[in-house]
């Protein structure tokens, strides 16, 4: 399968995209005004190809792609193509020659290798994301370094991610949306545990596969702006006031610079929930920073407000609401909590049942499905998607 050249990038992180956007994922970037310059740089190289000049090579399609493919990695990866480009690197479909194993290695961009703070970052995502076992995070299975590179050697998982499937198929209803929702919460729930803030939670990060029962299953990727709060260490010391997030699903404290915990992920995911069940952002505006500004001071309209003809009920209303309050106090203290109210709200519109999580407790409440137990998908996947 290849991979179409992308068509857009960032002019401050050099992301690329096949398809334009308003803001960077990566950085909170103008998009649309990349893309104006992205033009014009195609027409500049037109004009100087017809008057024969020598066109400038663009350093962000070229700097971290085309020399790995086809590379023996530490004599034990065979790098096949790119599947995906960010801000800090390149990721690609490689094959354990010994195995016969298909992965995917995420490569630091060449010519940021040199920056300590990134190197720092890209090692911290390696060291956390090595000690997640959930079935519902991308796995890693090694990382090193090679070509006075870094690398990390992580789960391929062949589907499409959230964002995408919203921007296709519009909004999901809630009963389809709710399994999903809590699958990812038992992906935060254990990095939560082990002191991870992943810190970028978006419809981006999450990859939607199917199960051999033909159920939709989410997997959390993308742990390279987690930050780690070790115990006895201040969780502000290496990186105090540094913004490192995307606008639409950033919590105040992210925005301000103070200290973050697990709630700031779950005000991340009210945002996504918002943002699934509506296909609205919750705050918008002309800039990232109007957006950043909005998460400070804005009250969120109420997804049942926001997009009348999706139905959203008044108690998943309460769910969004309560995740995304500017005061972390105010919002669910850990996601177990809230993984509670989404199976209570489930259980009130669909229907009786068990609770989820195998609880033996009896209950008039239906339990929202995570596991395989063969139950036929819902949502609008393809099967192209997972090809």
């Amino acid at each position: 399968m290849s991979t179409p050249a992308p068509r857009y990038f960032c002019p401050r992180c050099r992301a690329s995209y096949n398809e334009q956007q308003r803001f960077c994922s990566e950085c909170g970037a103008d998009m649309l005004r990349a893309s104006a310059l992205d033009l014009a740089a195609v027409r500049e190289r037109v004009d100087g190809e017809a008057s024969g000049a020598t066109a400038r090579p663009d350093r962000r399609i070229t700097a971290s792609n085309q020399a790995w493919l086809g590379k023996l990695v530490d004599g034990r990866y065979r790098v096949i193509e790119v599947v995906g480009r960010g801000g800090m690197g390149v990721v690609y479909k490689v094959e354990h020659v010994r195995m016969g194993k298909i992965a995917a290695m995420k490569v630091l961009h060449r010519d940021l290798a040199d920056d300590a703070e990134v190197v720092s970052r890209f090692e911290r995502e390696a060291t956390a994301v090595s000690r997640l076992q959930h079935p519902n995070t991308v796995q890693v299975f090694d990382f090193g370094t090679a070509s006075g590179a870094l690398y990390l050697v992580m789960e391929h998982v062949r589907g499409q991610d959230l964002a995408h499937i919203v921007d296709r198929d519009g909004p999901l209803p809630f009963a389809r949306a709710a399994p999903l929702l809590v699958q990812i919460l038992g992906a935060l729930a254990e990095a939560h545990e082990l002191g991870i803030v992943h810190r970028d939670l978006k419809p981006e990060n999450i990859i939607i596969t199917r199960t051999t029962g033909g159920r939709d299953f989410a997997k959390v990727l993308d742990f390279g702006l987690a930050k780690v709060i070790e115990p006895g260490r201040d969780p502000d010391l290496s990186d105090h006031g540094q913004i490192v997030g995307t606008p639409y699903f950033m919590a105040p404290e992210q925005i301000r610079g103070e200290d973050i915990d697990a709630r700031t992920d779950l005000y991340a995911l009210g945002a996504l929930m918002y943002r699934v069940l509506t296909g609205e952002y919750p705050h918008v505006a002309k800039s990232a920073v109007g957006v950043l500004t909005k998460h400070l001071t804005a009250e969120v309209e109420a997804p049942s407000t926001r997009a009348r003809s999706q139905g959203v009920a008044p108690d998943v209303d309460d769910i969004v609401l309560r995740a995304m309050a500017k005061d972390p106090a105010e919002r669910f203290q850990n996601a177990t909590a809230m993984v509670a109210a989404i199976e209570a709200a489930y259980g009130e519109l669909v229907g009786d049942g068990a609770l989820a999580g195998g609880s033996s407790r009896p209950s008039s409440r239906r339990r929202v499905v995570t596991e395989d137990d063969g139950v036929v998908s819902d949502l609008a996947l393809r099967r192209s998607d997972i090809d």
